[in-house]
């Protein structure tokens, strides 16, 4: 299932007050580190544990072209660290 977290913090506040509402995503992403993730973060994770498909995760993605190209990056990504660990053996 994917998820969406969010929470208030003063940017998010700020927001809202502001009716600044399509801001809210962005500041989501910025505040991974307080443990938020948007939709669209949690479709990509479900997608690297191969639980959807890219075309499921690009048709409840709220940016299915983030959701594709952050997709094939961390592939990518993915694919070296799988071949620098054998080149180490």
């Amino acid at each position: 299932m994917a998820t969406e977290l969010m929470t208030v913090n003063s940017g998010i506040e700020a927001c809202i007050r502001a009716g600044r509402l399509s801001q809210i995503p962005g500041l989501i992403q910025i505040c991974a580190k307080d443990g938020m993730h948007t939709v669209d973060d949690s479709l990509i994770e479900l997608l690297l544990a191969e639980r959807i498909s890219l075309m499921d995760a690009m048709a409840h993605a709220r940016d299915p072209n983030f959701v594709k190209e952050e997709f094939q990056k961390a592939l990518k990504t993915q694919r070296k660290g799988w071949f620098a660990g054998i080149l180490r053996k």
